[in-house]
């Protein structure tokens, strides 16, 4: 599955929005953060988990004694949950495909990767980002054929779709999309990610 929006959409809250949800079901899940640092995820994780608004982690001394108290309970649950987060950057697809297998070979049983555009491609020579975007898509859609677990893949929309009088998006609008929609057992895409 491709989720795509424009940046600062919500793509990643709404990753970690399923992720959580498939968690709580008892789904063991691999998230690798190309471009988020973990300690941003987790926030994100245990904001949606307490109901303390996430831009309060991190300023300790303007949460009350509930706050923390929730914080504290969805610290536990994290704790004691399935998800095996990465968030090495500047990975090579090769990269990925590595760590993928490792996750599945430790148990998991869906992957997140956030997101297509920031994974590079060492064997595309002269750095067009449309023939890495389409390698890189076929080897993910042959990567998920070979562990037999679905790959949640979240990708980006061109910036200057906003411009157009009608700013509803199109598979058009996917960023240096290559083959993204034809490798995509299903492509959703939205100009706002709701959460």
């Amino acid at each position: 599955l491709y989720v795509a929006a424009r940046p600062g959409m919500g793509k990643t809250s709404f990753a970690v929005t399923v992720a959580r949800n498939l968690d709580r079901q008892g789904v063991n899940v691999g998230f690798l953060s190309i471009e988020m640092p973990e300690n941003e995820i987790i926030d994100r994780w245990l904001s949606m988990e307490s109901g303390v608004d996430s831009k309060k982690l991190g300023k300790y001394g303007a949460l009350n004694g509930g706050e923390i108290q929730a914080l504290n309970d969805a610290a536990a649950v994290l704790y004691e949950s399935g998800i095996q987060i990465d968030s090495t950057g500047n990975l090579d697809i090769s990269d990925v495909e590595r760590k993928c297998r490792k996750m599945v070979s430790r148990g998991i049983q869906i992957i997140f990767i956030d997101q297509l555009s920031h994974i590079k491609n060492s064997e595309v020579k002269g750095g067009k980002a449309t023939e890495r975007t389409t390698e890189n898509s076929m080897r993910l859609a042959c990567l998920k054929k070979e562990l037999g677990i679905p790959i949640f893949v979240l990708h980006q929309l061109n910036r200057d779709m906003k411009f157009r009088s009608n700013k509803e998006p199109t598979i058009s609008d996917l960023k240096d999309s290559g083959r993204v929609e034809e490798d995509a057992d299903r492509a959703a895409y939205s100009q706002r990610a709701e959460v």
